[in-house]
Formats: structure tokens, sequence, C-alpha cells
């Protein structure tokens, strides 16, 4: 660098930071004899890429044996991706062009359009997607800008599936704002007569011809399979949140969790009947994978992983009536992916994860009148992400993970009044992390992961205590979304494949070990799904009886579910050392 007077390193950077991680960008003017850190970060969550960084080196100037390296020191680590690394100087010159801005509209409503992407032809690869503006309510739905790096008269064009693409020409100005509207025109559909009317006596049937005008197509139908429907979307991206409904009012609370970078505090409240999420106030602690039951009137939030990497023991209490939060008794073992039951006005913790491992056998009893935890039998084999729920005065489980590498179909019954586990029925395939919840009766199992560690399923069981014959398949949700990562809920995540993947013809328990499974009269398959999810059944708190089963989807991509899942049971010891 003898010739360059103001050099300088610039990257981009996706740093995905934990717990003990140490990162540095280090120059040195000697040949690497010696160096100097010039950029710095440690621990968790890093710097989420895209994370573009520019860093002066003065001390480069002039310097002949210059060099810059990237050392990354990790235990348990994610990853450090680098991208576009320039050393050197680089001017700043003023690129030509200005900036095209305007509102896409539709043609026979007259309203903005979110979601079309306006293409500036005579530079293809310039693009913008009309989005809402919620900053300024004046201008809308369908507002678009984009700079184009020419100037003049440039064609620009506005498509959205549904619809033809509407094309306008700008006069590009450099160095100003240049206005375009578009409107996108789409089929209608009308029919004549406008209305139908006939008079048909017991036993008869009446015909009458509908004529298509306007030239539109049939839609497609909705992917949903009843008596799946669809909700409001969660107002933000999440994963691994605590999910719990009130049954007296209908109303589904929602807290904690992570969102694209961070563990989150926050929470919402969905309203059935008017099909709105509403904001709570913040828990005290930031929450992973928590668990959380509604009980006579309040909503009780423990363990979970904190934004330290470390199980929560404080319990958290929303008060409904008051909107606020208060702490109750510490859970004597907290964890993150344990399951939850309520018993007899009890909220029963079961199994779950500690800072590094996944399966413990710990049942964990919180008893809100006298704001007390207890130990109830030990779950017979340690356990983690397993689906569980109340059914005529015992406590159902089954499924879940046993460990790093391995998981399982068992299931098991909880007597309160001997205090004890049984064996029960397992599963007909091995399944952990799915969505659960136990109504009329039953316990639902929904979505999660199969095939040992591989594959996300859409399938769903339901196991009947009491049923002594086969029961019919069920229907299941087409989309299993992921709102919270296992333990029951509003589940919202990444869409997989337009159909299960096919199992290997054996998976540790043999053919007719499993044709033996599908049969058993206590298990029915509960309903297959249009894609792959995990996690995704709506959570009764109560014992479930005579509560109504419903399970909602929302939407919101969340890539490497799984991924996150399993480095949370198999962590590894990684580092890079790397000079440039």
């Amino acid at each position: 660098m003898s010739n360059d007077t103001t050099p300088y390193v610039q990257f981009n950077s996706d740093l995905f930071g934990w717990f003990g991680d140490n990162e540095s960008v280090d120059v040195s003017i000697d040949g690497g004899q010696t160096w100097t850190s010039v950029w710095q970060s440690t621990g968790y969550p890093g710097h989420p890429g895209p994370d573009p960084e520019a860093i002066p080196l003065p001390m480069a100037a002039g310097q002949s044996q210059v060099q810059v390296r990237f050392h990354y020191v990790s235990n348990f680590g994610y990853w450090w991706a680098l991208d576009n690394v320039f050393l050197g100087n680089r001017s700043c010159d003023p690129t030509p062009g200005g900036l095209v801005e305007g509102v896409v509209k539709d043609g026979n409503t007259g309203a903005g359009v979110d979601g079309a992407t306006v293409t500036s032809v005579s530079t293809s690869g310039d693009t913008a997607t009309t989005a809402p503006t919620t900053g300024d309510p004046s201008i809308g739905d369908g507002f678009y800008y984009m700079f184009v790096p020419t100037t003049g008269s440039q064609q620009l064009t506005a498509a959205k599936a549904g619809y033809t693409t509407a094309t306008g020409t700008a006069t590009v100005t450099a160095g100003a704002a240049t206005p375009l509207n578009m409107t996108m025109q789409a089929g209608q559909l009308s029919v004549t007569p406008g209305s139908l009317s006939s008079t048909i006596g017991m036993g008869g049937s009446a015909t009458q011809n509908l004529a298509k005008l306007g030239g539109a197509s049939k839609p497609a139908a909705q992917p949903y399979n009843a008596p799946w429907t669809t909700v409001a979307n969660y107002p933000t991206s999440i994963m691994d949140n605590a999910v719990a409904t009130d049954t007296t009012t209908g109303l589904v609370y929602s807290v904690g969790g992570a969102g694209s970078s961070s563990v989150t505090a926050a929470g919402y409240v969905y309203n059935p009947g008017t099909l709105q999420w509403t904001a709570l106030p913040p828990m005290q602690n930031a929450r992973e994978e928590p668990q959380a039951a509604f009980i006579n009137g309040k909503l009780y939030v423990a363990g979970g992983w904190g934004a330290d990497g470390n199980p929560v023991a404080t319990t958290e209490i929303y008060d409904p009536t008051s909107g606020t939060w208060s702490t109750g008794a510490s859970i004597p073992n907290a964890y993150a992916g344990a399951s939850v039951a309520v018993l007899n006005g009890d909220m029963y913790v079961i199994g779950g994860c500690d800072a590094v491992n996944c399966g413990h056998n710990d049942v964990q009893v919180y008893n809100p009148g006298n704001n007390s935890w207890s130990a109830a039998a030990a779950y017979p084999t340690p356990i983690a992400w397993q689906g569980c729920g109340a059914v005529t005065g015992q406590i159902y489980c089954a499924g879940g993970t046993t460990g790093a590498t391995s998981d399982t179909s068992n299931a098991y019954v909880y007597n309160p009044g001997s205090d004890s586990w049984s064996a029960i029925a397992p599963i007909p395939i091995d399944m952990w992390a799915m969505g659960y919840t136990a109504a009329n009766g039953q316990l639902l199992l929904s979505g999660g992961v199969t095939n040992g560690f591989s594959t996300l399923t859409n399938q769903g069981y339901a196991y009947d205590p009491s049923s002594g014959r086969p029961a019919e398949p069920r229907r299941a949700a087409p989309r299993l979304h992921l709102l919270r990562h296992h333990q029951r809920a509003v589940d919202v995540g990444e869409p997989g494949p337009a159909h299960p993947q096919p199992r290997p013809a054996d998976n540790g328990h043999g053919d007719a070990e499993r044709r033996r499974r599908i049969r058993d009269p206590a298990w029915r398959l509960h309903g297959r799904a249009a894609g792959q999810r995990r996690h995704a059944l709506q959570d009764q708190p109560g014992e479930g009886d005579d509560e109504r089963h419903a399970a909602e989807e929302l939407g919101e991509d969340h890539r490497n579910r799984v991924g996150h899942c399993l480095r949370r049971h198999d962590r590894t010891t990684q580092g890079r050392d790397r000079a440039d």
C-alpha cells in the first residue's frame, strides 16, 4: 500500500455470534510479525447480515508489507460469513441518475397495490417493490421509490401476479425525484342475472345458468383444509414463543420467543372475535422457548433461554385485568423446550433443556394458590420437545427427544392419585417438536420433526384414552406454521415441500412394529397437511375434556428452523483463524 494515502478495509459480514465468541479484524504492517486489532466483536447476537463494514487503516498508509486477517474464535458457535472484501483506497464518485417515485394502483378499485415489482427497462437489474407507507397515511398503499442510474426518458414497468403489466415513462433528472404513477389492470368476474331465486318443493331440484362476462378465469382455490382456517398474521417474525389460551374469554396470549436476531420479552394477545393482535406490556425477562399456562384468569410464564443463553428461573405472572406483570416463586430447575399441562388448577412443567443439553426427567408443579413449586414423579425417561395434555384427570405425554441425537415415539400417562407414570401405546411414528393440545377428551399432536432428526412432517395424530375401536382419519392444517417451538400453540414458520418426505424402510422400529402402531385403536390419524411444518397447534391450557380444539396458523418465513433446534441439541466446538 505504498501509494495509498487513506487506506481502509471494507467487507460485508454476516456474524451470528454466540456466548463466549471472539471475532476481530487485525492489521499488520510488518509482514505478519505483529498485529493490531482495528475491529472487534464478542458474544451474542453478533452482527447479523447484511452488515457492511468500512474500517480506516491510517497506520497502513504508505506501507509496503500490509496484511489484514479475520480472526474468529468460537466455542459452541454458529458462523461468520464474509464477502466483498476490499483493501486500499476507494474514491467516492457521484453516480449519474435520479430517483423515481410513485404509486401503483389497481385499475378496478383505484386502491394502491402492495407487493408489485417496479422495474427499470433500460437497467433491468434495478427494481423496487411497492409497500404501504405506515409513516405517511396520506400516501397510502402501493408506494415505491427507486434510483435509476441514467437520466432522460426512462421506461418503467409494474407487475404482479393476477394483473397485466403496466408501463410508464419518466424523464429522470439528475439529483432530483421524478414522480411516476402506474395503474395495473385485472380481470373482474360478473354474472347475469345479478341474483338468483327459485322455489323448490320437498325432494325437488332446480337448475339456473350463469353467464360469465369480462374474460376472467376462475380464481385459484385457497389451499386450506377444513376445519383449518387462516387468522391474522403475527405482528413480528417469531419462533420459540410460549402460547396459552384464556378459555373464559377465548383470547390467545403469546409471549417471548426469538426474532430475526435476538431473544424478546415482547408479547401479544389475539382476539378471535376481531381477528386482531394487540401488544402486551413486555415481560421483565426476555425468554426463548419458555413455558406458559393460563390459570384462573392469569398468565403464568416460567423457564426459557434468556438473552445470555441460560434458562430463566423467574416466574412471571400477567394479570389482564390490570395489564401488569408481577413475579412469582422461581422454578427450582429452569428449562427451555419443556412441555406444559394444567391439571386440577396446577401448572405441570415436564422435562426440557438446560443451557447445553436437552433431555431431563424432572416434573415440576406450580400451585398458583400458594405460589409454590413442588416435584411430582419423574418422567420415565429424560425428555424434551414432547407433547402433553390433561385428559379426564390425568396427563398424557408422547414423543420428544431423549438426548442430543435420539428421539422417541413412546408415550406415557401420569396418574396424580398414585403420583406415577405408566406406558401407553406409542405414536405411530417418531415425532418431536410438534404442536400439541388436549381437547374433547383427546391428546392431539400435529406437525414436528420425524424420521430421527431429518424430516419435517405435516402428519397429525389424536390419542383417545377411552377408545376401543379404530377411528376415522381427521383433516389437518394444509400449512403448519411455527409461531412457537413446540409447546402448543398458534405456530408460524417456514413453508416446506408440497408433499411429505418419504420415510425410509425402517427407522429403528421395524416395518412390522410400525404397522402395529398405526393399527393401534387408541391413536388415530389426525390428518396430513399440504406442506411440512413443525410445531403448530393452539394450546388449550385447561384440562381439555370439554374444550374446543382450535388450531391457528400464522405466516411469516423463518429460515433454518430445524437447524436451530439441532444446534440446541448438539453444539459443536469450532474455531477459525484466517489471514487475508
